[in-house]
């Protein structure tokens, strides 16, 4: 298993990509999404509508991430992991990871 580092980011995936640069610079060449599932639902006409930078939460013990990721968490603080699009937040004391996953809102129209 190998030792995690921490993360020296301040901000989240969501917060840098998407409120700081704004939606419209998150897009390619022909204007559609850089993400390929976001531009799944904005084909059929999805409308971005905004980032949630805390969608989903994840809480776990740490022997439980350790698990889950592969990787050691030595001690407190914020560690970037492998397909994660925010820190995790590590608390020995607690013996507990916590991990909000970042999102993005799309409305679809209803059709009668």
């Amino acid at each position: 298993m190998r030792s995690a580092r921490r993360s020296g980011r301040n901000t989240t995936c969501t917060e840098r990509c998407w409120v700081a640069s704004g939606v419209d610079s998150a897009t390619r060449e022909d204007g559609q999404p850089f993400d390929p599932w976001i531009r799944v639902h904005t084909r059929p006409g999805g409308i971005v509508t905004k980032p949630v930078a805390q969608s989903m939460l994840i809480d776990g013990t740490v022997a439980e991430w350790e698990r889950w990721t592969g990787m050691r968490f030595p001690g407190d603080g914020s560690y970037t992991f492998p397909s994660g699009l925010a820190p995790l937040h590590i608390d020995h004391s607690q013996d507990l990871g916590r991990y909000w996953e970042p999102s993005v809102w799309i409305v679809h129209a209803l059709k009668s």
